[in-house]
């Protein structure tokens, strides 16, 4: 018979289960019912979970009833709405919502016009140094000839930690990490007195009245405690932030280029 019988979803189970009867495994019964329904009947393992729901004594051919969430909005009643009224707005909002979205908007659109909130952000972050930088650059050889041989970056270079911070003015501290040093909570919070020092001295500047945003990311020895405290007290408008600006990292090691330094 060369005809395919098309089972319907309980058709497929009763096979299985008078298979699982019989004594056969699940992959030879998935066989049987591919070979006179068609190949994607049944799937292996849709074979092999009824075999074990039977195996377990229920022989129940229906589907199991889910514990769903009950529903809190009538589907009927929304979609009656939107399709009695598609062209509902904003506008038909709550007096809440209608206050909430001016106040949003006019904020957004006097953010634009204002340009003194770039010189209240003050960006810190840690860059390794090495003392001799080497510039690799793509090369274009034709097909039988072998590029120009480059050499390689050494991972155990000669190298210093640089802390630095800048605004929109530019550099306001930097500081080169002392050798056999490690950056904890205690020694960040030293060079962050200088630069509150700095930015005191500073007030034609930045005002002491101005937010100041203090942007880094988020290691632990810039979001310690005692980090947050210094900056505080020393500068009390300063606000932390975990968002920094990784395009910083990225202009750094261009600027640096094929430059070398001496070792002294």
């Amino acid at each position: 018979m060369s005809d395919k019988i098309n089972l319907n979803k309980c058709g497929k189970r009763q096979c299985l289960l008078d298979d699982f009867l019989l004594g056969l495994f699940a992959a030879e019964s998935c066989r049987r019912i591919c070979a006179a329904s068609g190949q994607d009947a049944v799937n292996e393992r849709t074979a092999r979970w009824w075999f074990d729901r039977f195996r377990s004594g229920n022989y129940s051919l229906e589907d199991e009833s889910r514990q769903e969430r009950p529903t809190e909005t009538d589907d009927k009643e929304l979609r009656r709405g939107a399709e009695s009224n598609p062209r509902q707005t904003t506008r038909e909002l709550t007096n809440r919502d209608l206050a909430y979205r001016v106040e949003v908007c006019t904020s957004l659109l006097s953010f634009s016009q204002r340009k003194d909130w770039l010189s209240a952000i003050i960006t810190g972050d840690e860059k390794w140094v090495v003392y001799v930088n080497y510039r690799r650059r793509f090369q274009w050889v034709d097909v039988d000839l072998s590029p120009e041989p480059e050499p390689k970056l050494n991972r155990h270079t000669s190298k210093l930690m640089l802390c630095v911070w800048w605004d929109f003015h530019g550099i306001l501290y930097f500081e080169l990490l002392l050798e056999n040093s490690h950056i904890t909570a205690d020694y960040y919070c030293s060079p962050l007195r200088k630069l509150a020092d700095q930015q005191i001295c500073r007030q034609e500047i930045r005002p002491q009245k101005r937010k100041v945003r203090f942007l880094h990311d988020n290691a632990r020895p810039h979001v310690a405690k005692n980090k947050t405290k210094t900056l505080r007290i020393r500068l009390g408008c300063f606000t932390t932030s975990s968002l920094q600006p990784r395009s910083y990292t990225d202009l750094f090691s261009s600027f640096l280029g094929p430059k070398q330094c001496s070792l002294e």
